[in-house]
């Protein structure tokens, strides 16, 4: 709520904002303003802020180059994590000079040694003595120019025609590939949910592959809940 977050800011000693690519506008017109209403909550309330390791691009709105240049400008750090994100918050005005560049968060992860991989698998049905091809899918196409959010556009079914047909084409080549990697080569597929939240559902989107797909006692899918951590023991197995 916006109490709690402005009383949770003022008690704060520094405000850290980045997570992802934060700073685009071509899923919706107001990711920009939702997004980057934290950082200004924290320079509106005088606290130092970071803004770290964001990716950024495409802006083209007018509303979100101005923003993303009014706020930035005023935090007391600013870094990216590639080179183009620095090219799109620069074109937006952003002082150039103050933005740096550091590595991705995601790099400094560790598997957490502690997490038992095989009795995970094996708990799933895998036969851990053949090879596993992991699939994390996404839904695709959905992002395009609009006023709405991609979760609120897909849960009021505003997804268009050509868009649902170029997913399903994707979701039928996928099962596809599936099937080819089975019969020939022996493989498992295990499908890894990143994102579980309404209108993502990325372990639905999975289902909907296996269905189509021929081989469908050779797949498997991972239940949500587990952290990045334990995800990327299992990736690394």
């Amino acid at each position: 709520s916006l109490p709690g977050a402005i009383r949770e800011t003022k008690r704060a000693d520094l405000l850290l904002w980045g997570g992802g690519q934060l700073l685009q506008d071509i899923s919706s017109r107001l990711y920009i303003p939702f997004h980057i209403s934290r950082l200004a909550l924290g320079v509106a309330l005088r606290r130092p802020t970071i803004v770290h390791s964001i990716g950024a691009g495409p802006i083209t709105s007018l509303s979100g180059k101005l923003l993303t240049r009014i706020f930035l400008n005023r935090a007391s750090v600013i870094t990216v994590r590639d080179d183009e994100s620095r090219e799109v918050i620069a074109a937006c005005g952003v002082e150039r000079e103050r933005i740096l560049k550091v590595p991705d968060p995601a790099l400094i992860l560790r598997p957490d040694n502690s997490f038992d991989v095989n009795h995970c698998l094996s708990a799933l049905g895998l036969d851990l003595t053949r090879p596993v091809i992991g699939i994390a899918v996404r839904r695709l196409f959905h992002r395009k120019h609009s006023l709405l959010p991609i979760g609120l556009r897909v849960r009021l079914g505003l997804i268009s025609s050509s868009q649902r047909s170029r997913f399903k084409s994707f979701q039928i080549e996928l099962a596809n590939f599936i099937d080819y990697v089975v019969s020939r080569h022996g493989c498992q597929v295990l499908f890894i949910p990143m994102y579980s939240e309404r209108g993502q559902d990325d372990q639905g989107v999975g289902r909907q592959i296996a269905r189509l797909a021929s081989s469908k006692k050779d797949i498997f899918h991972l239940p949500v809940g587990y952290n990045s951590r334990q995800v990327l023991s299992i990736m690394r197995r």
